[in-house]
């Protein structure tokens, strides 16, 4: 007996064509950091040989969901709390014993992640001192790392100062 199947299509292939689409990650756009970087225009931050200098600088421009922000080996000072608000990944390239985040006399905390998405892996986190804001008041929580949304996994966060503050290393 021979079975027609006139005018539809094959639900089996429908349905796997259509979960493919639906559950297929977006690639994001890769975006680099080095010690040996510019942010003056110079450099797009699209590769290693035109990477950006500052983490800050490759979080302003990575603002797409699946966007990441590869960070090479180095000690990075920070003046400025970097904040990841946007559904990406920032990421050292060799772990938390070669990229090292620490904040300068004037910054005071390291990190702020609030989107439920954002991933932040693989640094050292230090430096960072919850007293007076230049701007004045006081940060109380999360010295080197405020975390109100997304992960933190693989770094090391030591030597933050805190003055009337819980979770002077991370809060969340």
């Amino acid at each position: 007996m021979e079975h027609r199947n006139r005018g539809r299509s094959r639900p089996g292939v429908a349905g796997v064509v259509l979960y493919c689409l639906l559950t297929a990650s977006a690639q994001g756009t890769p975006y680099f950091v080095a010690t040996n970087g510019l942010d003056n225009g110079a450099n797009s931050g699209l590769s290693w040989a035109s990477p950006y200098l500052t983490i800050s600088n490759a979080v302003a421009h990575a603002t797409n969901p699946g966007d990441e922000v590869n960070v090479s080996n180095g000690t990075y000072i920070i003046s400025d709390t970097i904040v990841i608000a946007n559904a990406i990944t920032v990421q050292s390239t060799n772990g938390y014993p070669f990229t090292i985040v620490t904040a300068s006399a004037t910054s005071n905390r390291c990190f702020a992640v609030s989107n439920a998405n954002a991933i932040l892996r693989g640094f050292t986190i230090t430096g960072a001192n919850c007293g007076v804001r230049p701007s004045g008041g006081l940060y109380y929580n999360g010295c080197g790392v405020y975390l109100s949304g997304g992960l933190v996994t693989n770094c090391l966060i030591r030597n933050n100062i805190g003055i009337n503050s819980y979770g002077v290393g991370s809060f969340m």
